[in-house]
């Protein structure tokens, strides 16, 4: 029971717990916890200085001076111009280079990557050990060392007990006689 369950139940246990812990609990739990908390909170604020305030404020100060020289000399139109380039045309490509770089910097990078090691090493460990040790240890490992144990018991207490009392009966019972 104790050396045979326990080997056998060691041996489930660390097959079971890593295959439900790290394989089906720490990949599903990581990418979630990835995707929603690591790779929104990092994407967007990615997304928001490279996209918002690199590629749009520069997109939109080029598009705005550009605007600006064609519209004019004039002071208003000089304005007009530059405002429009740098806040509309700027707001629009920088909310999509936002998007994408904050989507792909985000989701498929940092949730990834943050997300299969929550999972492996929060998890995937705890779940994994807990659901080892319950099929591994407890179920398995228990069955079969009290079914090897009752069969060593059986067989051992059959030899020794049944010579001593094949011995007694034999010399006092049967010698007697």
């Amino acid at each position: 029971f104790l050396v045979v369950g326990d080997l056998v139940g060691n041996s489930v246990e660390s097959c079971v717990g890593f295959n439900v812990g790290i394989c089906l609990v720490g990949s599903l739990v990581g990418t979630l916890v990835g995707l929603l908390v690591c790779a929104l909170v990092v994407g967007t604020l990615v997304g928001w200085l490279v996209g918002d305030l690199l590629v749009g404020d520069l997109v939109g100060f080029l598009v705005g001076v550009f605007v600006e020289s064609f519209v004019g000399a004039l002071v208003l139109g000089e304005m007009v111009g530059f405002w429009v380039g740098f806040l509309v045309v700027g707001d629009l490509v920088g909310n999509s280079v936002e998007s994408c770089v904050g989507f792909n910097v985000g989701i498929c990078l940092v949730g990834s990557l943050v997300g299969t090691l929550v999972g492996l090493l929060v998890c995937a460990l705890v779940v994994g050990t807990l659901v080892g040790w319950l099929v591994g240890d407890l179920l398995v490992g228990d069955l079969v060392g009290f079914l090897v144990g009752v069969f060593v018991e059986s067989f051992v207490g059959a030899l020794v007990l049944g010579e001593m009392v094949g011995f007694w009966v034999g010399f006092l019972v049967v010698g007697d006689l």
